[in-house]
């Protein structure tokens, strides 16, 4: 299952960041190429995704699956270069088009979700059948599309991965912000360092591991296991059985082709808790049904190759024979550079008149309840019942001279009078600063004070 997704680039010269992401055995994000395009075309996708099948030696052995959020160009591009693979579409995006139409509310959200998660083909067009009540023109702009694109129930069962989200390429733009704000070749560097490092990390994690399964995989196992309680289980003929529960349809397993009713065992790899039943009914642990690619002995292998190190740029060889890249034409566009994402039409925006305190909620006025004010700017009547903090007071600052009491004699000046000096003369007094003389104390004088 690979996720391809593209994210715009802050810089001066603009630009869009394609990238190819899988995922390893632990359900964690596995970067596997990236490339700038000027565009999201039809031709940026082909060239690069031409340019990712030619890397990926296995492409016979194993059929790939693809999942985007329907980029344009995109679908017309893999029809091109693989006709027939599998391509998935983000539910998240679908729905948000939807949305966008004019089709919301929670119940919606509730139907179309359900037909995303739909095992079988009965429920699914339960859900369609629910849209097409609430919205008929929904049900019309739905039935446009393939379910192969986005139900569980006509998903292919060769990639082991029932994901309906796209939220693996969605995690890979938001590890890469730092590098998105710097010039071309410095956000090259940047994000091969960050994926050179990731690697080791999870490879030494990998080593020091002593669990067969990875941890994720074995917490969804475990979540499988508790709920295999509720159902009762019958043997029928060698490893087939039929399990049943008062709150859900009768499930047919199958353990010799590790199949189940319910479909999710046939697209995750992981047993399913009908599966779990009839595993304990024949004296079998559920840990030896998982499917391989959720071995951490797969995930090892993922992570052995790692990312060569390279030299910097000084060193590296010039070529003659080959034609240099000129850098693209920056192009000034209006106004301040953007660094923020476009929002959809249904997505909330913020609100520039709430303001915000320090600790982040909305400023409430104490003395009228109203929101952005503060009761310093109230202009409404003082309440009768409002809360008032008492100010601090400062503290008068004594003549002591330090901890221990000791009060230091004035220090006089010489006098310039050295003739005819009157007794009544009094010599000018210059007073020292209080703080100046706590800090001359010593620490001798507050011991003494102490034992006195």
């Amino acid at each position: 299952m690979i996720c391809v997704d593209a994210c715009f680039l802050k810089g001066k010269w603009g630009g869009q960041l394609h990238a190819a992401i899988a995922r390893d055995g632990n359900d964690d994000i596995y970067p596997i190429a990236y490339a700038v395009c000027e565009t999201e075309t039809k031709d940026t996708w082909t060239w690069f995704l031409r340019n990712l099948l030619a890397d990926v030696d296995y492409l016979h052995e194993l059929p790939l699956s693809f999942m985007s959020d329907r980029q344009k160009g995109l679908l017309n591009a893999l029809e091109d270069l693989m006709p027939g693979i599998e391509h998935r579409f983000c539910v998240r995006h679908l729905h948000a088009n939807l949305k966008g139409k004019g089709f919301k509310g929670k119940e919606f959200k509730v139907a179309l979700w359900g037909a995303a998660r739909a095992p079988n083909e009965i429920q699914f067009k339960h859900y369609l059948s629910v849209i097409r009540g609430m919205h008929g023109e929904a049900g019309d702009y739905i039935d446009k599309i393939d379910p192969k694109l986005w139900s569980r129930h006509a998903f292919r069962t060769t990639s082991c991965s029932d994901v309906l989200l796209n939220n693996v390429a969605e995690s890979f733009n938001a590890w890469i912000l730092e590098a998105r704000d710097q010039p071309i070749l410095t956000c090259f560097e940047t994000i091969r360092r960050q994926i050179m490092n990731r690697f080791n990390q999870k490879r030494g994690g990998a080593v020091t591991a002593t669990n067969v399964i990875c941890p994720k995989i074995m917490k969804k196992l475990e979540r499988n296991k508790s709920a295999s309680r509720n159902y009762i289980c019958h043997w029928s003929n060698k490893l087939q059985f039929e399990v049943d529960s008062t709150h859900e349809a009768r499930r047919v397993v199958d353990l010799e082709q590790r199949t189940c009713g319910c479909g999710r065992w046939q697209l995750n790899g992981i047993p399913c808790p009908h599966a779990i039943a009839a595993i304990y009914l024949n004296h079998h642990k559920p840990e030896q049904y998982v499917s391989k690619w959720y071995l951490m002995n797969t995930f090892r292998q993922a992570y052995a190759c790692g990312v060569n190190p390279m030299p910097g740029p000084d060193d590296w060889p010039a070529d003659h024979d080959v034609d240099l890249i000129d850098p693209p034409e920056p192009r000034k566009q209006r106004g301040r550079p953007k660094k923020l994402r476009k929002r959809e039409p249904y997505e909330q925006k913020p609100d520039e008149s709430i303001k915000i305190c320090r600790k982040g909620y909305n400023v409430q006025c104490g003395n009228c309840g109203k929101k952005s004010l503060n009761a310093r700017g109230c202009s409404e009547p003082e309440h009768a019942n409002r809360k008032k903090y008492p100010k601090k007071v400062k503290k008068p600052k004594t003549d002591v001279g330090g901890p221990s009491g000791i009060v230091s004699p004035p220090r006089t000046t010489k006098s310039t009078n050295t003739v005819g000096q009157q007794p009544d003369d009094i010599p000018q007094i210059e007073s020292q600063p209080i703080r100046r003389r706590q800090r001359r104390v010593s620490s001798v004088y507050r011991k003494n004070s102490e034992v006195s």
